[in-house]
């Protein structure tokens, strides 16, 4: 029997679903009242996204209302989800969680959930923060440094890889790995963002110690792959943005999206 929270999840999951086929362009609408990291599946009529900071995958139907746990399995907790254009689940995560800071540095792996599988399968590769993927191919960006690594990296050191997820009798495996730059702190800390132009450039930002030793600015830069192989164009934007901790902050507590004009096309965003 569903208890009184799920029954009253589903009515108003269906309900936002109704709301979403008649939304104003421009107007955003609630599509939970928990949530984070939202991620919107290649066609379209789904989002994924996380019950919360080391916690359970979930997967929103547009059209239906439709509200389903992806990972209903036993686990660490995971801090991502994000499709792959296959449409399985590319998830972050730990397989123990000792306490919120480290593991979020030093413990954290790539895994794929197999659309229609009991359990999301290991890359055998640990990760710093976020994953760039790309919409035309299962080719996918990470960083890693001393943290995850120690035996790897300097303690100053970072850098970016690419491969490629493959399958195998249809399990997700990790192949063509490369180092695509790498770069030295208190200057530069790594991550990749995003692909674009058909991924012959990534995004990524440059993480920049401030004198407190926390994440200060961030300096947004592109690679150029050409012959499969990258080159950094530094540097490549005058823009910054803000980097900033949850510590001490208010959880983000619930998720929207907007459609604006002209496109249609559709934003997620997740906030207090």
């Amino acid at each position: 029997m569903m208890s009184s929270t799920t029954i009253s999840l589903l009515a108003y999951a269906a309900s936002v679903s109704a709301l979403l086929q008649q939304a104003p362009v421009g107007v955003p609408i609630e599509i939970s009242k928990f949530g984070e990291r939202p991620s919107w599946s290649p066609d379209g009529s789904k989002v994924a996204f996380m019950s919360k900071s080391y916690g359970d995958a979930l997967e929103y139907d547009v059209k239906t209302g439709d509200l389903d746990l992806l990972t209903s399995y036993p686990n660490a907790g995971y801090l991502r989800a994000q499709y792959l254009p296959n449409n399985d689940m590319f998830l972050i995560g730990a397989r123990e969680f000792e306490d919120i800071e480290t593991t979020r540095s030093t413990s954290q792996e790539m895994w794929v959930l197999p659309r229609g599988a009991n359990e999301a399968v290991a890359l055998e590769h640990r990760i710093f923060e976020g994953v760039a993927i790309s919409i035309r191919s299962n080719f996918i960006a990470w960083s890693n440094n001393h943290d995850q690594y120690p035996d790897r990296f300097p303690e100053n050191i970072s850098a970016i890889y690419t491969a490629d997820i493959i399958y195998n009798n249809g399990t997700p495996s990790l192949a063509n790995q490369r180092e695509v730059i790498r770069a030295e702190a208190p200057a530069c800390i790594l991550e990749p963002q995003d692909f674009r132009n058909n991924d012959t450039e990534l995004v990524y930002s440059c993480y920049i110690i401030n004198g407190e030793g926390l994440l200060g600015d961030v300096a947004t830069s592109i690679l150029r792959r050409a012959r499969k192989s990258f080159t950094a164009i530094l540097p490549t934007s005058t823009t910054r943005s803000r980097e900033s901790t949850r510590a001490g902050s208010t959880p983000w507590s619930s998720l929207g999206m907007i459609l604006p004009r002209p496109t249609r096309r559709r934003i997620l965003t997740s906030g207090e």
